[in-house]
């Protein structure tokens, strides 16, 4: 028997959607069906790929829902036919229209990984670490018609490693989101909880990453470009064009009293990597993967590409 009586509709897709669905399904609810992205086909092959949370709903054996529209009849009759008491949601990647925050009794729950009213939007943990907070959080939240702009139910805080990744630092809140979902929907059902409301002309706001934001621009300062490599590795990964080919990095180092044009090889660390130019110091590139290999650290991309000083490195559109 579930812990509590309520009746949960789950929507996710992500990798970060994947530690609250487990502690959902583990007996905490009466999990009623999980909602997703359709499948979608990518890579050069186009090869049909399922979200990570359809996979695992699958693996669970759940119900699994895969709507093209959140505002269609069907998919609202069929949400009303389930009488869900709650719906929560972690990292779905669609606002909710009025139809379906309407539809469960006690409204939805969504599991935000930063903390509101700072960083609402699509891109909170690459938003943190970019602009160099030095602490991050969760929030669960019940959802109005704004970008996470609903009443918040609580929040936790957190440190941000000095070289954690973006990836590494959504999965970890991930965690940390399910753990709190744990203790509050008890509180929930109870009725023990109260909702703070929210301001809704303070915060910020941390948009989805456009096809320009992945890119290296070798002239802004090194610490900026340093913040972006570690935010978005491993995926999607900051790029830069070397020899007329994609290079993507997902590690450096900032080297400050370096001196140089903004993209040419500075220096090559010999057993580390090469040191780039930038707005104001050097980038050490620690870890790289060039176009069609696979990942490799930079000494090894220094004996198999063996790049010389003087060699630039820059942004080419032809090759996006």
């Amino acid at each position: 028997m579930p812990e509590t009586s309520l009746k949960v509709i789950f929507m996710g897709s992500e990798d970060f959607s994947l530690p609250p669905l487990e502690t959902l399904a583990g007996g905490l609810v009466d999990l009623a069906a999980v909602v997703t992205c359709p499948d979608y086909c990518c890579g050069r092959g186009l090869k049909q790929t399922s979200s990570p949370v359809k996979k695992k709903a699958v693996e669970m054996g759940l119900v699994v829902r895969e709507p093209s529209s959140l505002k269609k009849g069907d998919f609202i009759e069929w949400l009303k036919s389930v009488s869900p008491d709650i719906i929560v949601l972690a990292s779905y990647g669609k606002i909710l229209p009025k139809a379906v925050l309407d539809v469960p009794r006690l409204g939805c729950l969504n599991i935000h990984p930063s903390l509101l009213p700072r960083h609402r939007g699509a891109t909170p943990v690459e938003a943190a670490i970019m602009a160099g907070d030095k602490k991050t959080g969760v929030t669960l939240f019940f959802m109005d018609e704004g970008c996470d702009t609903g009443d918040i139910l609580i929040q936790e805080e957190t440190d941000i490693g000095e070289e954690e990744t973006g990836y590494d630092l959504s999965m970890r809140l991930a965690r940390i989101g399910a753990e709190m979902l744990e203790r509050a929907l008890p509180e929930i059902e109870r009725g023990n909880f109260k909702r703070h409301q929210q301001d809704k002309e303070a915060g910020s706001y941390a948009p989805m990453l456009k096809k320009e934001d992945l890119r290296v621009d070798w002239k802004e300062p090194v610490e900026v470009i340093a913040g972006k490599v570690r935010a978005l590795a491993p995926k999607p990964g900051m790029s830069t064009v070397f020899r007329g080919k994609i290079l993507k990095i997902f590690k450096g180092k900032p080297v400050k009293d370096m001196v140089g044009a903004p993209g040419e090889i500075l220096d090559i660390l010999k057993g580390q990597g090469p040191v780039i130019g930038t707005g104001d110091g050097g980038l050490l590139l620690l870890k790289l993967q060039p176009e069609g290999k696979k990942v490799m650290e930079g000494n090894a991309f220094l004996n198999g590409y063996q790049p010389e000083k003087g060699e630039f490195m820059g942004s080419m559109e032809a090759c996006y």
